[in-house]
């Protein structure tokens, strides 16, 4: 009877393709760098929530000042086995319309660590897990002197 257990559980897992990067998506990520886009240093926290929701936290800095903090907010949703997609309804509280919408190919993910790109702009990122209780460090400990930092372009 264990042994058919097992054989059941490892079939039921090779099943389900999705689900094991669905389970590892959720959760809390943050991600810092330089962004080549908008040529500044960013801070993201982002809480990917099991029911398909996601929140993100961004701050953005010159000269190690802080120039932005933001909240936003929407939908997500794995797009095959190495893609996800995000819909960003609402910034700062309030509703956005048309909502954004923007697409991503996962590079790596692990438990503990992400590589994803935009789509759009090729731009290539990463960011590692953290728990609820992560708090952004200061600017000066994500200083561009040290290389590559998660969140950033990957080299």
């Amino acid at each position: 009877m264990l042994k058919l257990r097992a054989i059941t559980t490892c079939l039921a897992l090779a099943c389900t393709p999705t689900a094991a990067p669905a389970a590892s998506l959720v959760g809390y990520w943050y991600g810092q760098g330089y962004q080549p886009p908008i040529h500044e240093v960013t801070q993201q926290i982002i809480h990917y929530w099991d029911d398909g929701t996601f929140d993100i936290h961004f701050r953005i800095y010159k000269n190690c000042v802080l120039t932005f903090d933001q909240r936003e907010a929407g939908t997500w949703v794995l797009r095959g086995p190495s893609g996800y997609r995000i819909v960003t309804t609402s910034v700062g509280g309030v509703p956005m319309s048309p909502p954004a919408t923007d697409d991503y190919r996962l590079e790596e993910l692990t438990e503990q660590h992400t590589r994803y790109v935009h789509l759009a702009t090729a731009v290539e990122y990463t960011a590692d897990r953290v728990d609820e209780k992560f708090t952004f460090p200061d600017c000066a400990s994500i200083s561009l002197s040290g290389g590559n930092r998660a969140g950033g372009p990957a080299s």
